[in-house]
């Protein structure tokens, strides 16, 4: 999980840093002229007259107190409401705002952080979408399009406002400290100039370390719950089963918005068991929502734009450890892409999802990945390994690359097994013909194709002895009306 980390951090380092200098900025030079955001930290104006008489054990307490506040919840603040709005942020986001519009029309009963959704604006924007993407993805039919439009929205439009609540949070905490310093500023204070500048420092440090946290939560939750919903996508074959599953989801937000805002002690609780649960589960997860970008998302937009015909066969992007690999082993590689397991039956287990690399020399194609530690590459020669043709079928999101299980008995059923399945991009849509070839496998689409005409012909022989049946009875019929006809006249 760290590695994968590590590899996030390094795709989007120039926003982290941006976001970090954003915190830090806010913290040194904002938090001082803005109202506190955080409930429990009460302003405190120095004055000519101010004097404090507190002991060094007591000013220490007392800058604690203001900057962190008197309860839990001044302590989470908005980062309470981080793992639900991952989890589902167009419903998390509309039920915060609706409890927020609330609050303040109730004379603000409950002690919450303000937030931007509960602008009544906001709001209604995040309500129309919230309407628009669950009609969407509770649908099977319209599933993965809501998915891969509103659905990618609703992920930025959480990350923005999880961004937001730690700039809030950062000013409200550095609010706190100036506050509490002015207080202890005194020279009757028992708190030198030292210690207050060390806990400002470490103050500012920790609001933008908790900032920080609270996106990589986000990533994590929100990478755990997309797996779940690419998972899911293997049920949409069962009616209703996407409208049961956006209704769990939409309660499960509902749910954690709820402990929160009334027990925030329980909510906090909550959520780092929740928390735990995805780090276990987000390597998984994490391998699924890549295959269903590569495959669904990525596509889709170069569609609109146009796949390219003169696409390289040998992409840029292969690891150098595996190019160094076939360089030793002097395969001259003439086809090198992306390809993601379904399916494999053989002595090494294959985790689906996991992106490996199908090579070809033009003789021999393998599929290679690769390994953690010393062992470099794993390898699954294709041919020699399976007996059974290759095929290549053009689905409606992806290609697939295959062969089914051996026997009779399996080929003679409507949908036989298959003992080997992988799926690889619609981007290689103009250069399959050259992929098939290098490959050495069977273009399954023209085959079903002639299955179809082959099938169409029998239904026209068929029809034509039907024909040529009834001709013969009513021939028959004649024939005997004739006779009989010549009986009586004679």
């Amino acid at each position: 999980m760290l590695k994968i980390l590590f590899d996030e951090y390094c795709k989007h380092k120039k926003i982290i840093l941006l976001y970090v200098s954003l915190c830090v900025f806010m913290s040194v030079f904002c938090g001082p002229f803005l109202n506190d955001s955080m409930p429990g930290t009460a302003k405190v104006v120095a004055t000519a007259d101010t004097t404090v008489t507190l002991s060094e054990g007591e000013t220490l307490s007392a800058l604690t107190q203001k900057i962190l506040g008197n309860s839990i919840s001044s302590i989470a603040g908005g980062y309470a409401s981080v793992v639900a709005i991952s989890c589902e942020p167009f419903s998390a986001l509309l039920f915060l705002g609706i409890i927020e519009t609330v609050n303040r029309w109730c004379g603000y009963p409950l002690e919450m952080m303000s937030t931007p959704a509960g602008n009544p604006i906001v709001l209604l924007v995040i309500a129309i979408f919230w309407a628009a993407s669950k009609l969407m993805k509770s649908n099977e039919t319209t599933q993965v399009f809501g998915m891969v439009t509103l659905g990618e929205l609703e992920k930025y439009l959480g990350l923005v406002f999880i961004l937001v609540l730690g700039v809030l949070n950062v000013t409200g905490i550095s609010t706190g400290v100036m506050n509490a310093v002015i207080s202890a500023a005194s020279p009757e204070s028992a708190v030198t100039p030292a210690a207050t500048t060390w806990i400002t420092v470490l103050s500012i440090a920790w609001s933008v370390i908790l900032s920080i946290l609270s996106v990589a939560v986000y990533f994590i939750m929100k990478t755990v719950m997309s797996g779940i919903d690419v998972l899911q996508l293997s049920l949409s074959f069962i009616p209703g089963s996407a409208f049961f599953f956006e209704t769990a989801k939409t309660l499960f937000a509902v749910f954690l918005i709820t402990v929160n805002v009334i027990f925030p002690p329980l909510g906090i609780a909550l959520n780092i068991i929740i928390f735990i649960i995805g780090c276990i589960l987000f390597k998984s997860c994490y391998h699924a929502v890549q295959y269903f970008r590569n495959i669904y998302l990525r596509p889709l937009f170069k569609r609109i734009r146009g796949f390219d015909p003169q696409i390289s066969l040998v992409s840029k992007k292969l690891p150098k450890r595996i190019r160094k690999y076939c360089e030793a082993e002097g395969i001259q590689m003439k086809l090198a892409m992306p390809v993601y397991p379904l399916k494999y039956i053989g002595e090494e287990k294959v985790r689906k999802y996991h992106r490996w690399w199908l090579i070809t020399d033009g003789e021999n194609s393998y599929c290679m990945k690769k390994r953690a530690g010393k062992k470099k590459v794993r390898k699954i020669s294709i041919h020699p390994t399976f007996e059974q043709p290759f095929y290549i079928k053009k689905g409606l999101w992806s290609y697939e690359i295959f062969s089914y299980l051996p026997g009779e008995e399996n080929k003679n059923k409507r949908f036989p097994k298959k003992a080997f399945s992988f799926a690889f991009s619609m981007e290689y849509l103009y250069r399959i013909d050259d992929i098939i070839q290098l490959t050495d496998c069977e273009n399954y689409n023209l085959i079903q194709q002639a299955n179809k005409l082959t099938k169409k012909q029998q239904r026209e022989e068929k029809r034509l002895q039907r024909k040529e049946a009834i001709l013969q009875r009513l021939d028959n019929l004649k024939n005997r009306i004739g006779q009989n006809g010549d009986k009586q006249g004679y």
